[in-house]
């Protein structure tokens, strides 16, 4: 009979409504990560800071031997060079080029530019694609970036990855950095 109502004085003090309680109830965060924020670092993420004129390219690697390397180039010509696989110079080089190179560039480049981010990479591609195929970023002083991937967002932009996949060969300096792995 104690244990009878010893068990009922328990499950009567344990059952007590939440109005009654004086813990706040538990509320656990979601789990799930934030793939939009996710994909943003991974756009921004070693974009040197550009002064006023500069542009920020990068080329990035695929299964095969596709060159890797990036630059910052000025309008004036002048700008940095880091090869990183499959170039004839890897590691930093300074180089020069025409202002008209620069502008030849510019202009191959800058029709693409978008009004922000425009993050059309492999993890952000609204349709599957094949996960072995090269990428690019470009970015300008103001914000504007532009990651490419070269098997998403053709839909949109039908021309924009053999414009901008050969935009750098218009700076003979790069085309020598680069060497015949480009």
């Amino acid at each position: 009979m104690h244990k009878a109502v010893l068990l009922t004085a328990l499950l009567a003090t344990a059952c007590n409504p939440a109005e009654e309680r004086s813990e706040a109830p538990i509320v656990r965060e979601s789990a799930r990560p934030d793939f939009a924020k996710i994909a943003k670092a991974n756009a921004i993420a070693s974009i040197p800071e550009l002064a006023p004129g500069e542009v920020f390219f990068q080329a990035s690697g695929c299964f095969g031997a596709c060159p890797v390397f990036s630059f910052v180039i000025a309008s004036d010509g002048s700008g940095v060079f880091n090869g990183r696989k499959h170039v004839e110079s890897a590691g930093e080089h300074g180089f020069v080029v025409t202002p008209d190179h620069f502008t030849a560039f510019n202009s191959r480049i800058e029709r693409f530019r978008p009004d922000g981010l425009l993050d059309r990479s492999a993890q952000s591609c609204p349709q599957p694609v094949p996960t072995d195929g090269a990428a690019m970023r470009l970015a300008w002083p103001d914000g504007d970036i532009l990651v490419l991937y070269d098997a998403c967002g053709t839909d949109e932009m039908p021309d924009a990855w053999i414009e901008l996949s050969n935009a750098w060969q218009e700076l003979p300096a790069i085309v020598e950095l680069v060497g015949e792995g480009g």
